[in-house]
């Protein structure tokens, strides 16, 4: 209702507004004029006897009254604030002006009142509508009052009855249409929220999926590159061992052959498992420690003038799933290393577990940290690099760490050797099921002691190890 001013007149209450058919503003202001209307022909029927002065003074009154809605309803002028304030108070003016003519014999236009409270409520906010309203209610009832002085007190009361109920109706009424106009507004605006966030959504669902892609893509370049390279560089070794065998004639060919040859299916097995799970062989069948164990007898069987040490100390077969998988790795990856760059005599695998696992057995496991260390003595190069530029070892290394929250450092010791240490949460662990092991015979950890310290291990002369390859 009233579209004009509630469009272009911010200090009015927007409540309705005549657009479309779904709106319910042009079907209240066409309620507004009828009701105004037919106020103006039933005060005109009922008046007895009807003069010429009273009947051009009610059509004046009337006419200044329906003159102030349409400018306030109309479509095509545009109002200022002052001019909206004016129109409501001719509005005001003329619905007294008709009422008072009771005095000269006219009968009550009780329908002018009610539309022009309507009106206020509808158009001002709701304090100054309910007070603008209530004034026109009660000034229209105070005029009936004092009109009807001298009449019987039953015809006052039953004046007065009749007429509050009609305004009672006129103050609450526009508080359903405006509630009606806020509920429509509130669900358009949340309709706008949802496409909004929808379009989020969908945004940030095309970058998730190519986050996801990214991040599985690094994660296969990691395995294959674990995987492959690992066994790979061991059958280069052990055949280049055959070839320098066969020139000498020696009895050990045929072992380096039959040491290739299971290299190989480790290889092909591991690429296998790889496409499947894209989980190590090792630990699909071997606890953590069996396939670290096995680990090293792979390294000292391709070069037996290195010796390793392997340290384990707590609780490495009650962690997780996934953090077995990166320790592995990563000294996979380590010693791959050492047999491609370094010429190390002693190599240190030192991998400890801080912390106990489910103390009070609650099925919560306490917190703590892992620490694994691989250290060598052998020499490096003089810039403290072992690896090109475009080596990928180091770089899986870090991005495996990296997703379990941990940390690597790696370098070169003083002098000579290369130092990789690691350190990640231990939480969560595994669950005791995901930790049995398989029936298969475990590995000899031939070489493991405990709480050794690593510069002890590996200590060539005066020199230490400190960083990683």
């Amino acid at each position: 209702m009233l579209r004009r001013v509630t469009r272009n007149l911010p200090g009015l209450n927007p409540v309705l507004q005549d657009e479309g058919t779904t709106n319910p503003g042009a079907f209240v202001n066409a309620l507004g004029y009828i009701t105004a209307l037919a106020g103006y022909v039933f005060t005109l029927l009922t008046t007895h006897p009807l003069t010429l002065a009273n009947f051009l003074a009610f059509t004046a009154a009337n006419i200044l009254w329906f003159a102030c809605f349409a400018l306030l309803t109309s479509r095509s002028i545009v109002i200022t604030m002052n001019q909206a304030h004016l129109l409501m108070f001719g509005l005001a003016v003329a619905t007294f002006w008709a009422i008072a003519l009771i005095f000269v014999g006219m009968s009550l236009d009780w329908l002018l009142p009610v539309v022009t409270i309507a009106i206020y409520i509808l158009v001002y906010p709701t304090r100054p509508g309910l007070l603008f309203g209530g004034i026109i209610a009660l000034g229209t009832m105070l005029v009936v009052l004092i009109a009807s002085l001298g009449l019987p007190a039953t015809v006052i009361l039953q004046n007065q009855l009749t007429l509050a109920p009609a305004f009672l109706y006129a103050l609450t009424f526009p508080f359903f249409m405006r509630q009606q106009r806020q509920q429509r507004e509130r669900a358009e605006a949340l309709v706008a929220e949802l496409e909004a966030a929808q379009e989020q959504l969908q945004a940030h669902a095309d970058q998730v999926e190519e986050l996801a892609v990214t991040r599985e893509r690094n994660r296969m370049a990691r395995e294959i590159h674990d995987t492959l390279g690992h066994y790979l560089t061991i059958l280069a070794v052990q055949l280049e061992t055959a070839l320098k065998l066969e020139e000498h004639h020696d009895p050990r060919l045929h072992e380096e052959l039959v040491e290739a040859r299971r290299a190989a299916a480790e290889c092909l097995a591991e690429v296998r498992q790889s496409v499947i799970a894209l989980r190590p062989t090792d630990l699909a069948r071997l606890t953590l420690t069996e396939a670290l164990a096995r680990l090293v007898r792979e390294f000292e069987s391709v070069l037996p003038e290195t010796e390793i040490i392997l340290d384990e100390e707590g609780e490495i077969d009650r962690l997780a799933p996934e953090l077995r998988v990166t320790l592995y790795r990563c000294v996979q990856e380590a010693l791959t290393n050492i047999r491609k760059h370094a010429q190390a005599t002693k190599v240190l695998v030192r991998l400890r577990v801080d912390g106990e696992v489910d103390s009070n057995g609650d099925g919560t496991p306490d917190s703590g940290q892992v620490e694994l260390t691989v250290l060598d003595n052998g020499p490096h190069p003089a810039d403290g690099a072992k690896e090109t530029p475009s080596g990928f070892g180091l770089q899986g290394i870090r991005e495996r760490i990296a997703l379990v929250g941990g940390s690597v450092m790696a370098g070169p010791e003083p002098g000579a050797g290369w130092r990789v240490e690691v350190r990640l949460p231990t939480a969560p662990f595994a669950t005791p099921s995901d930790t049995t092991p398989s029936a298969m015979t475990p590995g000899t950890t031939s070489g493991t002691t405990s709480g050794t310290t690593p510069g002890a291990l590996v200590a060539s002369g005066d020199s230490k190890v400190e960083a990683g390859q």
